[in-house]
């Protein structure tokens, strides 16, 4: 890989050829371009690095876990690998995959596009705007069935309702002997 300077000679030497303009105006525009095209790259990685971050933090409030599995390649005796993202929940199925890619980027997005939609009779109050799970949601609407709350990560208002749902259980009584 060239130096910055190596790659500003080369571009300016371009510039001289294509425009007949002289070495120093070359020169300067080279540098600028140069400057600029680092400047991007830059911007780009600071990007990434802030869309992994969200990632990790929605991996961390969702109760989840990436775990690795092969996959099979028919007949070959090879396999790829693919990413699974396992969400926790307190209700059977206990694990399951809401995500499932060939890179752990790619599966933890498509998790977090599942997770997006999927705040219907939940275990937890489940954020809409940023997949959050609020693990006391009991606590929430003081006893009301309808209720709007503030999400506890990102500040957005939420629309929640509870569902109850009600179970009984019964035994024999013992006959009194008088």
């Amino acid at each position: 890989m060239r130096t910055r300077e190596e790659q500003i000679a080369a571009l300016a030497s371009e510039f001289v050829t294509e425009t007949g303009m002289g070495d120093g105006f070359s020169l300067m525009n080279a540098r600028a371009h140069i400057l600029e095209a680092e400047r991007r790259a830059e911007q780009r990685v600071r990007a990434e690095i802030a869309r992994d971050s969200e990632r990790l933090d929605w991996l961390e409030s969702g109760c989840c876990d990436v775990r690795f599995r092969p996959e099979p390649i028919a007949d070959t005796g090879d396999a790829d690998v693919y990413c699974d993202i396992v969400q926790h929940h307190m209700s059977n199925p206990k694990e399951r995959v809401i995500g499932s890619a060939y890179t752990i980027r790619s599966a933890i997005d498509a998790a977090r596009e599942v997770a997006k939609f999927d705040t219907n009779y939940t275990d937890n109050i489940i954020c809409p705007h940023c997949g959050y799970e609020d693990y006391d949601s009991w606590e929430c609407g003081d006893g009301e069935d309808a209720f709007e709350t503030t999400c506890d990560r990102c500040g957005e208002e939420i629309g929640v309702v509870r569902h109850v749902s009600v179970s009984y259980s019964s035994k024999k009584l013992e006959a009194d002997n008088d």
